[in-house]
């Protein structure tokens, strides 16, 4: 079951971005319900490679990865709330574990992101309320004390600084936060139109917002409503418009997800799920049907949005389709699969290019458990015909 459903005790309230754009308009995506189109990878991706993860110390749970043209950073927030370094090849460069509560230390982190010249790790202790930053060596740098904001839960980094997302703990009125580079100065980001109050987002986690090529997306699932956080801090609101397929619920109270569910299944609604993926000029997203999970893909230029049978793998075939991917590692789909998994489902001989199964035969001794990753790079233009 995908994560939107784990959040079962969270209670949402129905608001749209609509009523805080009286004057603007927000962008609308309509979607074609009538037509349903499939993707094969071929048409996504110019470069495919495994790579095999050789940490010193066992990954307990991948939590968080980020995959760059330099290097592979992996977050194990839940077990050994520590974070691994390695090289592109997957070879071990370092890892961060100065777990405490002195300086240069942390009990665990959130928000794991790389500088702008990807030289640095910066992340977010929530218990000692501190930004941390390390090297790419595993070796401390400096620290910045946050105490003006209550908790943390994920956070960005663009040109001139950190986009931070602020939750409290009663888990209302989270807000934006813009922190300027000397790790002072900040301001509250406001809603797209003069004169708005600051942005605030109720019911959302941080596995709601998601990392673009040039822009920070959140979404907004009961509204079907995706904010765009351009380069300049400004806010943009999509609706997706899912017409009379859409959930229709009272606006004068909260709902839990179980109610949700429910009314889901016997109105067999549509809202958006988990899950988008910025493609450039597309934008790929999840849509849920009660148990049922689909995907769309918009047009940004053209505002056009289809329903997205699968996404067929026409390359290496090793996975048949593909599913999101739940990393933010903007130019690339990658997947986790531990080697037992991985070797269970390969059949050499059924391998469609001989380049594919070279990239096999590169993964040396491995434990079941280990953690194997399939990388796709993305085209740097893609061209979808709807």
């Amino acid at each position: 079951m995908q994560k939107f459903w784990l959040y079962a005790s969270l209670l949402l309230t129905i608001v749209s971005c609509k009523t805080e754009t009286a004057s603007n308009d927000p962008n609308v995506f309509i979607v074609d319900f009538n037509k349903e189109i499939t993707i094969k990878y071929s048409e996504l991706f110019d470069a495919f490679e495994i790579v095999q993860l050789k940490p010193l110390t066992p990954i307990g749970s991948l939590d968080q990865l980020i995959y760059s043209e330099d290097q592979i950073i992996v977050v194990d927030q839940t077990v050994n709330k520590m974070i691994h370094i390695f090289s592109k090849s997957g070879d071990f460069l370092a890892e961060i574990n100065n777990k405490g509560n002195g300086p240069s230390e942390f009990i665990n982190q959130r928000g794991v992101r790389l500088s702008k010249n990807k030289e640095e790790i910066y992340f977010y202790c929530p218990i000692n309320k501190k930004i941390l930053i390390y090297g790419l060596d595993g070796v401390f740098k400096n620290e910045y004390y946050l105490k003006d904001f209550l908790s943390v839960g994920d956070m960005f980094v663009v040109d001139d600084g950190i986009v931070l997302v602020d939750f409290v703990q009663d888990d209302k009125d989270k807000k934006l936060i813009f922190l300027e580079d000397d790790f002072i100065n900040y301001h509250y980001l406001k809603y797209p139109k003069e004169g708005a109050r600051e942005f605030e987002f109720e019911g959302g986690k941080s596995d709601y917002f998601f990392q673009g090529t040039e822009e920070i997306y959140y979404k907004e699932i009961m509204q079907n409503n995706v904010f765009r956080i351009l380069k300049d801090k400004s806010i943009e609101c999509i609706s997706i418009d899912i017409g009379d397929k859409g959930l229709k619920m009272g606006k004068n109270r909260t709902y839990s997800f179980q109610e949700i569910f429910q009314e889901q299944i016997f109105q067999d609604a549509f809202i958006m799920g988990d899950g988008l993926v910025d493609l450039g000029d597309y934008i790929l997203m999840g849509l849920w049907q009660a148990e049922n999970f689909q995907m769309i893909i918009s047009e940004k230029e053209t505002q056009k949005a289809v329903l997205l049978r699968t996404l067929e793998n026409d390359m290496d075939g090793i996975l048949k389709w593909g599913p999101f991917t739940n990393f933010d590692s903007p130019g690339y789909f990658v997947y986790p699969i531990n080697y037992h998994f991985l070797n269970s489902i390969i059949d050499m001989d059924s391998l469609p290019d001989e380049k594919y199964k070279s990239e096999i035969n590169k993964i040396g001794d491995a434990d079941a458990e280990d953690i194997i990753l399939l990388v796709y790079k993305l085209k740097p233009d893609i061209n979808i015909k709807f």
